[in-house]
């Protein structure tokens, strides 16, 4: 997989390169804010040092400098943090549009990228591994036809729920951050599976199954209305793949199969941003990994699906 990826890298490092040249004007400016900051700070402070012995009697000399003082940092900083803002998003525009569709067509070149697009609501709710929200986000959308059969639909989602507490005052709390995927599979599973994070308290009405790996069930539950299908769905393979992911990467998931939708979130928080200030082969390697992963799984499954005896 990371042999895989070297071989992406390399190829990408013509925009890679353009990314540093940002990176590089985006410190300069840095150190230029920084810079402003100490000078003013040391310009204050020498005001103080002049007055300090007079300052009564020269009290609107004083506040007149002190105002002065106070307005150019102001606009000074506010003009700093504006050209930062630019190299930022100059940054984060060559990643979305030279670099991630680039990577994602490495995968598989069936895959599209729209940053500005997303899953709706529904989609979660639909799922079954929705934790109750309010407020919800989502955008860098990616779809294809996976194996030219299986259909699917992945982005970046943030649920959120807004609470009030005792003196009516509001709370954001963050529910769910990270990637929702669904696929439409080639077949129909014939059954309803949830595989969840492994809990003391057990999921009422349904039936859990026990799958034949102990490392597996630290890891999760797993529930299902055919016991019979959902271990011919849910193979050797298919589970040490789940499992080799999880305990490399340490990313929880949660996977749910309703009929013939497939529906898979990750907790990896923020996904497919640039990150200016983040090293660009580190982020590009855990982007790779986990979209390649999605993408394989289905595979797996699709075919599992195909072969099982339902």
């Amino acid at each position: 997989m990371y042999q895989n990826f070297e071989k992406i890298y390399g190829n990408l490092i013509d925009y890679v390169t353009l990314l540093g040249a940002q990176k590089a004007e985006f410190k300069t400016k840095l150190i230029y804010t920084i810079a402003l900051v100490i000078v003013l700070a040391i310009v204050l402070v020498s005001v103080f040092v002049i007055y300090k012995d007079s300052y009564v009697e020269k009290m609107g000399e004083l506040q007149l400098v002190l105002t002065i003082v106070g307005i150019v940092f102001a606009a000074l900083f506010i003009f700093a943090l504006i050209n930062l803002g630019k190299s930022s998003k100059t940054y984060n525009k060559i990643f979305k549009k030279e670099i991630l569709p680039r990577l994602l067509k490495n995968i598989d070149e069936n895959l599209n990228y729209e940053p500005s697009k997303g899953l709706p609501k529904e989609t979660y709710v639909q799922s079954g591994l929705a934790i109750k929200f309010n407020q919800f986000g989502s955008e860098d959308h990616i779809s294809g036809f996976i194996s030219e059969t299986a259909l699917l639909e992945m982005s970046e989602i943030d649920a959120r729920k807004i609470e009030k507490d005792d003196k009516g005052n509001s709370h954001v709390v963050d529910q769910f951050s990270g990637i929702l995927a669904v696929a439409t599979l080639r077949k129909n599973a014939q059954t309803n599976v949830k595989i969840v994070k492994n809990s003391f308290w057990k999921l009422s009405r349904e039936a859990n199954i026990r799958i034949a790996s102990v490392q597996f069930e630290k890891y999760f539950d797993v529930y299902a209305d055919d016991k019979v299908a959902a271990m011919q769905i849910f193979t050797t393979d298919v589970i040490e793949e789940i499992m080799a992911f999880v305990e490399e990467l340490k990313i929880h998931l949660q996977l749910s199969i309703k009929g013939n939708k497939l529906y898979i979130t990750f907790k990896t928080g923020e996904m497919y941003e640039g990150g200016i200030t983040k090293n660009t082969k580190e982020l590009l390697s855990r982007y790779y990994v986990i979209t390649d992963f999605i993408v394989n799984l289905i595979k797996r499954i699709n075919i599992a699906i195909d072969e099982a005896e339902i």
